[in-house]
């Protein structure tokens, strides 16, 4: 396993501005992630005069149990994530998700407890997680509209990481 060195390194790769996904951008993907009834509601928004609405079943007990598992763990867990992605997204969106260039997921606070960015849409265990082969965007919702937040236009970053575990 590498140790992090103190530093930051530059890599290829990486997301620049805002990332637009609409119905004219192929590969883009908006889903917008609500709690419904204990379960979770995914709406797809599309291009088309309609969008896709599935629920899916309340799996919490579960999905709670294996998210207490993973995080009591710095490792990669990839049949935890696994389970993750079969759990919670609905069987209509999987097969579309392997050809996603852009994941745009809104969420309400309660879907938002979701470690959606661990999640592996592929039964290939080598291969990382969703997060790291598409732009993913997460996005809450937070109810009737804020007080005005700024853009931000600096090309900063602050990574707060756990250097203690091994």
């Amino acid at each position: 396993m590498a140790r992090f060195d103190g530093g930051l390194r530059t890599g290829a790769g990486g997301y620049r501005g805002r990332c637009v996904a609409g119905g004219g951008q192929p590969g883009a993907y908006r889903v917008h992630v609500v709690e419904d009834g204990g379960g979770l509601r995914f709406t797809v928004i599309t291009d088309r005069a309609r969008n896709v609405v599935d629920a899916e079943p309340d799996q919490r007990q579960a999905v709670d149990g294996l998210i207490s598992s993973a995080t009591r763990s710095t490792r990669d867990l990839p049949g935890l994530s696994r389970a993750l992605f079969e759990l919670l997204v609905p069987n209509g969106m999987k097969e579309t998700v392997a050809d996603v260039r852009t994941l745009m997921m809104s969420v309400d606070p309660g879907a938002a407890a979701y470690p959606w960015e661990l999640m592996r849409d592929s039964e290939q265990l080598d291969e990382g997680p969703l997060a790291t082969r598409v732009e993913l965007v997460r996005q809450t919702g937070l109810g009737p509209w804020p007080v005005k937040v700024p853009t931000v236009t600096e090309k900063r970053v602050f990574i707060v990481g756990d250097t203690q575990s091994a």
